[in-house]
């Protein structure tokens, strides 16, 4: 089946609910997340090796986010096929704790300040997110945690990658709190938690010099890109609870010349329209809460039939929880059996999923690509349409 698209438009995508070689077989760590993770502003890149956690291509020298054509190639390189997914933490603009002693959030939050994003790894501790002035990377030896810090130079292996061996195989990162959404609302670390050493920066022979031909890069690897993404993300985040448009000019005045050099005039105060556009329109992002966004058209054409909420609450279900394959325009299985085994939706028997699957079919919200050989198994392959 399929949701028709249009080039801009949203995927929603299903996995198989089947289990043992038939759920691996649709298991893509780095397939099913990269482009969500790319899309918060976080250089997303495969990793492998034993373990499932060495990166599988160069990344030292990356300084800014992957390109939508690099991106592309990687998700369609049958070398990646089965890859966990990483990312960079300085060129993302993060900086995660990195603590492996179980059941210590509490001394966590104690030390570094409280976050929106918590995760919990394959042998039970904990990656706390913040947002990066600078810091470096390295272990943390002034507290008895046994802590890495993951900033300038540091990698990091993210959800839903799955440990591949060892003591710990199997066991997958999984969100603790937040969501990518919330990547907006990181705050930076609590003032004095880190050793003045992770401060440090690296000497001018070895950083690259801003020279003003070179329009797309500022001093130290901050490209204007960056820049304007850690504005907007800034502005979006204050924009909550602003008690007017001039409060966000003010601030974006005061957040542009800490950068070096900053931005044009004509950029933030374009920003600052965008940001001030999406408060108006109730389309910001509020902490420790996910968005799923359905086209108004979609809602429209539901809301007009018969078991259209039924309809919709399904359609939702899929956006929620498969929407990290949105920009691959890739069929889905739905497996009504399955989802009534696992309570996808509360109180729901097969039948109303059934029922649910052919609204949509009949409303012109998914079309069906493949009818599945045994309808206790399947109920088609889809993707979606708007």
């Amino acid at each position: 089946m399929d949701f028709p698209t249009t080039r801009s438009g949203y995927q929603a995508q299903s996995e198989s609910c089947t289990t043992g070689e038939d759920a691996r077989q649709f298991f893509s760590p780095f397939r099913d997340a990269a482009t969500a993770v790319t899309a918060a502003g976080l250089v997303a890149l495969p990793c492998g090796g034993p373990t499932g956690k060495a990166p599988m291509v160069k990344w030292k020298s990356q300084h800014r986010l992957i390109s939508e054509v690099r991106l592309r190639q990687w998700l369609a390189d049958p070398q990646f096929a089965e890859a966990n997914i990483g990312i960079a933490t300085g060129p993302s603009g993060i900086t995660v704790i990195d603590c492996d002693t179980p059941n210590s959030p509490d001394e966590l939050i104690a030390l570094f300040g409280p976050t929106p994003i918590m995760i919990g790894t394959p042998r039970g501790g904990y990656h706390f997110y913040y947002r990066s002035p600078g810091e470096g990377s390295g272990p943390l030896r002034s507290v008895d945690l046994k802590i890495d810090v993951k900033g300038v130079g540091g990698f990091i292996v993210i959800p839903p990658s799955i440990r591949r061996a060892g003591e710990h195989a199997g066991k997958t990162y999984r969100f603790i709190a937040g969501s990518w959404a919330d990547i907006c609302l990181l705050p930076p670390v609590r003032a004095g938690a880190l050793d003045s050493a992770f401060y440090r920066r690296p000497s001018l022979s070895r950083t690259r010099t801003y020279r003003p031909s070179e329009k797309n890069e500022a001093p130290l690897g901050g490209d204007v890109g960056h820049r304007n993404s850690t504005l907007f993300n800034a502005l979006r985040a204050a924009a909550v609870e602003a008690e007017s448009r001039n409060q966000l000019v003010h601030l974006a005045a005061t957040l542009n010349q800490a950068f070096d050099p900053p931005l044009r005039e004509a950029e933030v105060a374009q920003t600052v329209d965008s940001v001030w556009k999406y408060r108006e329109e109730g389309r910001l992002f509020v902490s420790g809460q996910s968005t799923i966004a359905i086209p108004g058209s979609v809602f429209d054409r539901l809301a007009a039939i018969e078991n259209g909420a039924d309809g919709l609450m399904l359609l939702a279900c899929l956006v929620r929880n498969h929407g990290a394959r949105s920009a691959r325009n890739e069929p889905f299985v739905i497996v009504a059996v399955k989802m009534a085994q696992v309570g996808t939706i509360k109180g729901w028997a097969i039948t109303r999923y059934r029922n649910a699957i052919e609204t949509l079919l009949a409303n012109g919200s998914i079309t069906r690509v493949h009818k599945g050989g045994r309808r206790s198994a399947a109920h088609g392959n889809c993707t979606p349409i708007w």
